[in-house]
């Protein structure tokens, strides 16, 4: 450990510039590393161009809660499950377009409370990109979940995706991350921390009780989303590093 420590360190120091994808990240490297001047943030963001407007979805039988992208041992699981044990509010419908070492966990979760779930959880495969549009374009919010400690290491892409096609962000992640500082920020969603069953069911709760402010969420993170996390705006940030090691 000690030896890639150091090695790490090192290369952290002889780097020209040092890219990290959000403020906490960036924090932690440097709790560990000391102050890291020749370093920006930049976040991953996201392909605005296929989502150009916010769709109207409120009126839909269902709110369509959406899971898509690598299901992994980062991703919290056991909240979820807890909270779904005994049924899933019939408002709701989570989609689970996924791949990664969990899936499996959750396929046999899903098969196992098949007669309390019903069709309310779905397990599907990956998507085409034309498909993958349609199904973020349908869906009203999008599930991001963290496990306790990798706040450390990750920022979740598919939250800018999300937030880009106009779905508010319903995330299992510990609170001292870039992802639930994001959601405060842009004020684009709801959070709980891992382990916290009654939270998450209170938050289906509000937004099942104020489709309104479901609607103000949706809104914030498609704004936000399209205003600093678009490929155009974040080209200009790449520029700006490389110009500013030319001088």
């Amino acid at each position: 450990v000690k030896l890639f420590r150091w090695l790490v360190g090192l290369s952290l120091k002889r780097s020209a510039t040092n890219i990290f994808l959000g403020e906490r990240l960036k924090n932690y490297v440097e709790s560990i590393h000391g102050s890291l001047p020749n370093s920006k943030i930049i976040a991953v963001g996201a392909d605005e161009s296929p989502f150009t407007k916010l769709e109207s979805l409120e009126d839909s039988e269902r709110i369509k809660v959406l899971y898509c992208g690598n299901f992994g041992n980062m991703h919290e699981s056991k909240t979820l499950f807890d909270a779904w044990e005994y049924g899933i509010n019939d408002s709701f419908q989570f989609l689970f377009h996924c791949s990664g070492p969990k899936r499996k966990e959750l396929e046999l979760f899903k098969n196992k409370n098949e007669a309390v779930l019903g069709e309310r959880l779905q397990v599907n495969e990956g998507l085409s990109n034309s498909a993958w549009v349609k199904v973020m374009q349908s869906s009203q919010i999008a599930l991001v979940t963290m496990s306790e400690g990798s706040q450390e290491v990750v920022m979740p892409s598919k939250t800018y995706s999300a937030m880009m096609a106009g779905q508010a962000i319903l995330a299992v992640a510990p609170e001292d991350s870039d992802l639930v500082d994001l959601i405060k920020a842009a004020d684009c969603g709801w959070w709980v921390s891992p382990g916290d069953v009654k939270g998450f069911q209170e938050c289906l709760l509000e937004i099942q009780s104020n489709q309104d402010l479901l609607l103000e969420k949706r809104q914030n993170a498609f704004r936000v989303a399209h205003e600093q996390f678009g490929q155009a705006c974040l080209a200009k940030q790449w520029v700006g590093v490389f110009e500013s090691l030319q001088k």
